[in-house]
């Protein structure tokens, strides 16, 4: 989970303000093609899929070794993390505002230490 939050951060801090302004490439294809072109839209599920299966797949590693609470549906979280950074993209997009992505990233930051075992 450190390395999610860590990766997440990266980006708030680095994105440049173009970068800022134009969004997340995956997400713009996601929203642009979705709709009107089937095979693309498969190929872009296909990388979201994965996205979530890797997202998954540490999250079940953290709760292996007991850093994330038993009871947290690791499947659930992962695409709840995936549609958070995605959704925090945009908004940032949306808004041009780089405090947008910091709150944002804030709020994922504060409810994934909430599904941790130190916080129990």
């Amino acid at each position: 989970m450190q390395g999610i939050l860590k990766r997440f951060k990266k980006l708030t801090d680095e994105w440049s303000d173009e970068n800022l302004a134009l969004g997340c490439p995956l997400n713009n294809l996601t929203q642009e093609m979705s709709a009107v072109d089937p095979l693309f839209r498969e190929k872009l599920q296909a990388v979201i899929t994965l996205w979530i299966d890797e997202t998954e797949k540490y999250l079940k590693k953290a709760q292996t070794v007991g850093y994330l609470k038993k009871t947290v549906n690791t499947r659930q979280l992962a695409e709840f993390i995936v549609v958070a950074q995605e959704s925090a993209f945009a908004m940032t997009k949306t808004m041009n505002d780089r405090k947008m992505l910091i709150s944002l990233y804030n709020s994922l930051k504060d409810y994934l230490e909430s599904k941790t075992e130190a916080n129990s």
